[in-house]
This record gives C-alpha cells, structure tokens and sequence, in this order.
C-alpha cells in the first residue's frame, strides 16, 4: 500500500542526476574548441598592448623579426609558433626612478624586471603586431610578515625566524609586484618593425641606368 503521492521514479532521478554532468561535459567541449585555435583567431586588438598593423606582411615573417628585435633588447626569448608569440625571459635591472615607490624620491636604487610578450595575427592587408612589456618590482614576503607584526599588541612576534623560514626558498620568499607597462620600449621596438617592413617609396627609388 502507498501513501500520499508517489515520489518520482528511478528514471526520472537519473535524468536529473545527470542534467549537470551534460551540462559539464558541454562547457567543457566548449573550452576545448576555445583553446585549440591557433594565435591568429585571437582578437588580440582587446588585449592590453602597443598594437601596430604591418601591412603586406606575413605573420611568420613578422615573428621572426619580432624574435630578432627582443633577442637584441632582453636576451633570452622564447619563441611558440603554435600560439604565433615571442617571450622575453625576465630581464632584472635597477633603477632610481621607475619604481614606483617613496625611494624614486630620494634617488634610491630599487631592482626591477621587465618581460615582453610579443604576438602577431593574420588580418585583412597584412599582420596585426601586439607588444606588451610588463615591468614589476622586487619586493620580499619577510617585509610583509614584519609589517603585520607592528600591529600586534606585544612585544612578542607571533612566529620565529625559524618558522618564518621554514621549508621554503630565497625565491619563494621573493615577491615580484606589477608596476606599470614600460610604453617606450613597446612603441619604439613596433615602430623599428613597422621600419623593416616598409616599402620604399617609388619617388626615392635611384633611376634605372
């Protein structure tokens, strides 16, 4: 005998139960097809960067150049035709102005990096050329830690040294902050490739003998 009104049958759960998982396993397709394109189905006008149109160019003209150019300016690069980019491996240096903090001021060195990222993509006319240098500044979590400890309302810090330290790295206790784009070098650089890929101007051209 039952009671009151039946609750709903095993089929029905098992659709419901699996309403999510199809769900899922859709975006998840969706993800995929996202990922597989190739550099130059990216829209990489909305991305944050100096961006340039090299007209008459091909794409994997223009990276070559672009690898040639950074190689010059930071070093070591890292070149992915898959994805048409080029970038830079972290290039460290110090400067007294561009930190973006108090020591500017006074003329105090600060250590900084920049890193290029360099992506072109195919358009009507030529190749869209994007250049984005990010720079950030060295800074440590030690400072951070000391800084809480000044908030604290005893003379006792609430950990050691030891324990501050423990189990990690010099590098895991170093902390790179963003600082800004370096927008000269991005401007100057695009500006050097917009010049390798110029056509000569038919007035400048010496007469034929």
């Amino acid at each position: 005998m039952t009671c009151g009104n039946p609750g709903p049958s095993a089929d029905a759960l098992l659709r419901r139960r699996a309403t999510p998982r199809r769900l899922a396993a859709g975006l998840c397709l969706l993800a995929s097809a996202a990922l597989a394109g190739c550099a130059s189905d990216l829209d990489i006008e909305k991305l944050r960067g100096t961006v340039r149109l090299i007209a008459n160019a091909e794409p994997d003209e223009v990276l070559s150049e672009a690898e040639i150019l950074l190689r010059r300016e930071f070093g070591r690069v890292e070149v992915d035709r898959r994805w048409s980019q080029v970038r830079t491996v972290a290039q460290e240096y110090v400067t007294q102005s561009d930190s973006g903090t108090v020591r500017d001021w006074i003329g105090a060195p600060t250590t900084v990096r920049r890193t290029a990222t360099f992506t072109v993509a195919r358009r009507d006319g030529g190749t869209l050329a994007r250049l984005r240098v990010d720079v950030e500044r060295l800074d440590t979590r030690r400072a951070e830690i000391a800084a809480r400890d000044d908030h604290r309302l005893t003379d006792t810090p609430g950990y050691t040294p030891i324990e501050r330290d423990a189990a990690t790295t010099a590098a895991q206790n170093t902390v790179w902050t963003p600082i800004g784009r370096n927008l000269t070098i991005e401007r100057e650089l695009l500006a050097e490739l917009l010049a390798r890929f110029a056509t000569p101007n038919a007035e400048t051209n010496p007469p034929p003998d």
